[in-house]
């Protein structure tokens, strides 16, 4: 008896499309049951289970389980008791715009950075000073923000940031606070933690910059009855071109200095691979000065209030000064 010959599209169209069981196609081609059976095995396609009945998803289902709600085909199947396959037909079918591997892991929705260069100067500040930054690999569509911290304002902080832009996950353990957004690719940006010269060659981004630099890494403190603005971190480079452009602007700063503890292991156990860099600005004139300059940015809570304690602080010392010279 010669085979009969059934092509793979042929077997698609009568039993996926059109949904006729092996009984009906057997009689089409003149050939018994286990013949088509065989065929579809053959062919990788799925074969039904005994009672299974035509499954109809509409085009206003399908929008609303893959368009709205972005869930993979797979996951629709399971709500439509069918194969995935066929889902996918389906979404061929009405001419969806299909969802490449990384798109369908996207679930949440997600905004582009909004190309503002004063907020890119101060997330780039930011980032440089306190975050991690990632992506998931060469075809991945995000990028991964995340830190550590002990602070609730911290936590707050980041939420402002990026909560506009995508998903917040948060986690608490042995009291610290993990966080990490979940971004798009406009935030390439933040993986090369480098800040370039357009930084420093406009105030008004420079000042940005400083300002998310110094919400992670600055400190504004009042020490032995005197208000004090200091900024450190391991990137001595980094530190030394900041104090620059400061004292380029007319601020009067410390000069950087190293706590020489590299290697040291503390009592938490971790061992520090590198060097701590700070410098410090601590002329009340100038105090008051680089307040007013960063007022526009600073976004931390716990900073703000910080800041307000040492202008307060300074205000009282003059009047102090003032009273006495009388």
């Amino acid at each position: 008896m010669a085979k009969i010959d059934i092509s793979k599209e042929r077997l698609v169209q009568l039993y996926i499309d059109q949904n006729l069981p092996s009984t009906k196609i057997c009689k089409l081609f003149g050939c018994c049951k286990a013949t088509i059976l065989k065929r579809l095995k053959e062919n990788k396609i799925h074969l039904r289970a005994p009672g299974h009945k035509r499954v109809d998803v509409s085009k206003t289902e399908l929008q609303e389980f893959y368009l709205k709600k972005k869930m993979s085909s797979r996951k629709i199947s399971k709500v439509f008791g069918c194969h995935y396959s066929t889902i996918d037909r389906k979404l061929k079918k009405y001419e969806f715009n299909l969802r490449d591997r990384a798109d369908s892991h996207i679930i949440y929705p997600r905004r582009k950075f909004s190309g503002d260069l004063l907020e890119h100067a101060y997330l780039l500040g930011f980032t440089i000073g306190d975050l991690r930054t990632k992506t998931g690999g060469s075809c991945s569509k995000t990028i991964y923000v995340a830190c550590g911290s002990t602070q609730e304002s911290q936590l707050e902080l980041f939420k402002n940031l990026f909560q506009k832009y995508g998903r917040i996950w948060s986690k608490r353990c042995k009291g610290k606070i993990n966080m990490e957004a979940y971004l798009d690719l406009s935030f390439s940006f933040l993986l090369n933690k480098k800040a370039g010269n357009w930084i420093f060659e406009n105030n008004k981004t420079f000042y940005s910059f400083l300002a998310g630099f110094s919400d992670a890494e600055g400190s504004v403190f009042v020490s032995n009855g005197k208000a004090r603005y200091s900024l450190g971190n391991y990137d001595s480079p980094l530190l030394n071109k900041i104090k620059i452009k400061l004292e380029q602007l007319g601020f009067i700063c410390t000069k950087l200095q190293c706590d020489n503890l590299r290697g040291y292991v503390g009592k938490d156990g971790y061992c520090r691979n590198h060097d701590y860099w700070h410098f410090c600005i601590n002329r009340k004139q100038h105090l008051l000065s680089l307040f007013e300059c960063l007022a526009p940015y600073i976004k931390h809570p716990q900073k703000i209030k910080d800041i307000k304690r040492a202008k307060n602080n300074i205000i009282t010392r003059n009047k102090i000064y003032f009273a006495n010279k009388r």
